[in-house]
């Protein structure tokens, strides 16, 4: 026994590489190595129709039962090996290497295809079903990140095939060089970074956004935390300017009317929401309309002067007489349609005690 039983053990390891099993098997030890000795393996190309014709019969030979009739030598097998994966005989590695560009061409145009509709498809949902502006730049961020994942998959199956199926480069001392860092990196991720998985997960990343939306959604309309507020609903914006009108009150307690907006709108104004109109800017308004600026800035003359000014919104307040103390009232009012945004409520007892109840 000499070196041509090594050959012989290749041509068994590529066999069931190709093959998905060992070329004889049975039910015992013995059996099988019987096998060894006296049958034929099934010819590979019956077991897998789709391996290359010519790698077929260099196992084929390798499994030769006189070891004559073997390779002679493992530079033989290599010299074989090296006219296989250099694409003279290998349809099928020259069938990859001509499919990796199309791949890459059929992505990148489902790539493009998806994010334009995605794109058109946020646009009619913000103008059509009220979703709030972040919308579009999170459906094209989404988008975005995924053109370098398909750059990169590409990268890995394409630097994977050349690792596996290229002519290896030889040393001055005759050996095959080692592949570089990025080939064994592309090898070791090509198993992760299939096509298969890349559209897999482009098509996870979209429905994790869209079922996000849904939930933000879901918890506006259900006015249940920071999505429930008005500024996510879009009903006001970020640092949109409040006009606050004088408080309706009893001719009994007139004295009240501007005490109480004045105090509303000093606890607005330290708000980093919204803005408050100042009294020179209302005094100022009032000026424009023609009304005297010691004019009392009942709710109707507020939202005049808002819609003049192209001021959103206005607070505007009641406050009624109880046995023991007052209620309080309080409105924000959209002023171009009356519209009531909010209502809270306050009971105001002798000692100065609240409790609030909101709508």
């Amino acid at each position: 026994m000499d070196h041509r039983a090594d050959i012989y053990a290749f041509g068994c390891m590529a066999y069931e590489l190709i093959a998905g099993r060992p070329p004889f098997e049975g039910t015992s030890t013995h059996k099988v190595l019987a096998a060894h000795m006296s049958q034929n393996p099934v010819p590979l190309g019956e077991v897998n129709p789709q391996a290359p014709q010519a790698l077929v019969s260099l196992v084929m030979h390798c499994l030769e039962k006189d070891a004559g009739g073997r390779p002679q030598s493992a530079a033989e097998i290599t010299r074989v090996l090296d006219s296989v994966t250099s694409g003279g005989d290998l349809a099928t590695t020259s069938g990859a290497r001509a499919a990796a560009p199309a791949m890459l061409r059929r992505a990148l145009m489902t790539y493009a295809v998806a994010f334009v509709a995605v794109v058109l498809i946020a646009q009619v949902a913000i103008s059509r079903l009220g979703l709030p502006d972040w919308v579009l730049p999170g459906a094209v961020g989404v988008m975005l990140l995924g053109l370098p994942v398909i750059l990169f998959t590409a990268f890995v199956q394409r630097a994977a095939h050349r690792a596996l199926t290229g002519t290896p480069t030889r040393t001055p001392g005759g050996g095959a060089r080692a592949p570089g860092a990025l080939a064994t990196m592309a090898v070791k991720a090509s198993p992760l970074m299939s096509w298969r998985r890349t559209t897999w997960g482009g098509v996870t990343a979209v429905a994790a956004f869209v079922l996000a939306v849904s939930g933000f959604m879901i918890l506006r309309a259900m006015g249940i935390g920071p999505a429930g507020s008005l500024i996510a609903s879009g009903k006001l914006g970020s640092r949109d300017a409040l006009l606050i009108a004088d408080f309706q009150t009893p001719p009994s307690d007139s004295a009240l009317s501007r005490v109480l907006a004045e105090a509303m709108r000093t606890n607005l104004g330290e708000s980093r929401v919204v803005t408050v109109v100042s009294p020179g800017a209302i005094a100022a308004g009032l000026e424009r309309m023609r009304v005297p600026a010691d004019t009392g800035l009942s709710a109707e003359l507020a939202r005049d002067l808002a819609l003049r000014e192209g001021i959103k919104a206005i607070v505007a307040g009641t406050v009624a007489p109880l046995s023991a103390g007052y209620v309080i009232s309080v409105r924000l009012i959209v002023a171009q349609t009356g519209e009531p945004l909010v209502t809270a409520q306050a009971t105001v007892d002798g000692a100065m005690n609240t409790t609030v109840a909101k709508r």
